[in-house]
């Protein structure tokens, strides 16, 4: 009875639904951000499916080439539409680094297919026409524009165009999430990488933001004027940021990162990533006081940089550590090591140079809490043993790439040959990714068979394990395996470089 009860009061507001004008119920799915709680809502009768899957679910993401006018026309054209757009990519490549396109299939005009529009269409026409579509994206949160090296050379001269897109992004009233990715192609030269623009200080009006990532490979005289009008500024101004992410890579050698943190606290920050490579010994004191007075930061990851040993008590809400070539040994040791914060509970260690030595820093950590452990270099195999029995709840395992029985060098002091992984993994009974040793042969060089048999023995002694390395070491490339028919299979995976590392 009870449920019957439920049922009729599902078909009363059915009906009452359907009953609704069809602007209030658009109205009502715009208050819904994720497309998941849009498919969710749509669910609930025929109606609202009509009005929510072509004007919502298409629009909430989009990740477009800058240069395809059509859709920018789109969003000009159809500003009820453009409200609906939460996170915008604009990026320069047809299929990025981040994904293929997700364009609203509306937007796309079939007569004028993007070849077409990209060599018809100037880098003004284009940039003019995207900073017209964002005026209307009065509701968007995050805004990411993404370029890479060598194909950023066409932005030379249209250095006034970006600053525009960029000065009318620090108009919409919604945006948190700020990221401007200017990426190094490896077929790029020096000589010919181009300008990234950025807003005036005088321009930038944006005070809520949570989110801030600068990755740029840049002209040192262009990265001084960035670092003088457009870090400042958003820093200045972003007081509640909750995640920062700069990456200068190429800078002026008078880079000061006490100008850029010394008068600025941000006591919400929970994610700073920083890669500044120059003056490391100069930003070194200025470095540490950033984190001695931002005990909310949890996850910290740094290359390139050194640090002072850090006053006791720092960083006290620390939960994932990544590390580069650049932080000292003794710095980092006292900082996981620190007796009045032990044992800490550290979730993620990454770019660990494991010794002897840093078995002891380990051994002072929460068992029970490390998931994922990265390592750059292991003395050797029985150090390598004793560091994760030290957790036994470790869930990812990842060591340099090579071949260890041949090819060891730079990863550790001696060869190691295929049997003795196993009296690792007999050691991680909760591990379900491996990667850096490939247990697995090239068929052409073997018989499939053996793989199969390397995939069962492997799944078990570690019952949980579903990915682990390709035999050619490829970081594009994964072996899965699969339980779902009852016996355990095995299959080669295209992987992206964001599901590979940290």
């Amino acid at each position: 009875m009870r449920q019957m009860g439920i049922t009729a009061g599902l078909s009363s507001t059915g009906a009452s639904i359907k009953a609704m004008p069809a602007e209030l119920l658009d109205e009502v799915a715009s208050f819904l951000d994720t497309r998941s709680d849009l498919l969710s809502f749509a669910l609930t009768c025929r109606a609202l499916k009509q009005i929510v899957i072509p004007r919502h679910s298409e629009y909430r993401f989009v990740r477009c080439h800058y240069r395809y006018l059509d859709v920018w026309r789109h969003f000009i054209q159809r500003p009820d539409l453009a409200r609906h757009v939460r996170t915008l990519e604009v990026v320069d490549a047809e299929d990025g680094p981040t994904g293929p396109p997700q364009i609203p299939s509306v937007a796309l005009c079939s007569d004028r297919p993007f070849a077409f529009q990209l060599s018809q269409f100037t880098i003004h026409d284009a940039l003019t026409e995207l900073k017209k579509a964002l005026s209307s994206m009065k509701n968007l949160q995050s805004f990411h524009f993404q370029t890479m090296a060598s194909r950023h050379d066409v932005f030379d001269g249209s250095v006034d165009d970006e600053a525009a897109v960029w000065d009318t992004v620090s108009k919409l009233p919604s945006v948190q999430d700020i990221r401007r990715v200017h990426s190094m192609d490896p077929k790029a030269r020096a000589q010919s990488l181009s300008v990234p623009a950025m807003p005036e200080l005088s321009t930038w009006r944006m005070t809520d933001l949570k989110s801030f990532a600068l990755c740029d490979v840049m002209r040192p005289q262009t990265c001084h004027d960035t670092i003088n009008h457009f870090i400042p500024a958003v820093l200045q101004s972003s007081s509640s940021l909750e995640k920062l992410n700069l990456a200068i890579i190429t800078h002026p050698i008078h880079l000061s990162m006490a100008s850029l943190f010394e008068t600025r606290s941000f006591p919400m920050l929970r994610d700073l990533k920083l890669n500044i490579r120059r003056n490391i010994h100069l930003n070194r004191e200025a470095y540490s006081l950033l984190l001695e007075r931002t005990p909310s930061i949890e996850h910290f990851a740094s290359w390139d940089m050194t640090l002072r040993p850090l006053r006791s008590g720092s960083l006290p809400a620390l939960k994932s550590l990544s590390l580069g070539t650049g932080p000292d040994r003794d710095a980092v040791s006292d900082l996981l090591s620190d007796s009045s914060l032990a044992p800490r509970k550290m979730e993620k260690l990454c770019g660990i140079h494991l010794s002897t030595f840093y078995v002891g820093v380990l051994r002072t950590l929460d068992p029970h809490a490390l998931r994922r452990l990265e390592l750059n270099y292991f003395e050797s195999f029985d150090v390598l043993k004793d560091a994760v029995a030290l957790f036994p709840q470790l869930m990812w395992l990842r060591i340099p790439a090579r071949d260890y029985t041949y090819d060891w060098s730079g990863a550790t002091r001696q060869p190691l040959h295929t049997a003795q992984w196993g009296e690792l993994l007999y050691l991680l009974p909760e591990l379900e990714v491996l990667h850096g040793v490939s247990l697995f042969k090239d068929p052409f060089g073997t018989s499939v068979a053996d793989n199969d048999d390397r995939a069962r023995e492997l799944a078990m002694i570690c019952p949980k394990v579903y990915r682990t390395e390709h035999w050619d070491l490829d970081k594009t490339k994964a072996i899965i395996l699969d339980r779902s028919g009852g016996d355990v299979t095995w299959r080669v995976e295209t992987v992206t470089a964001h599901t590979w590392y940290s």
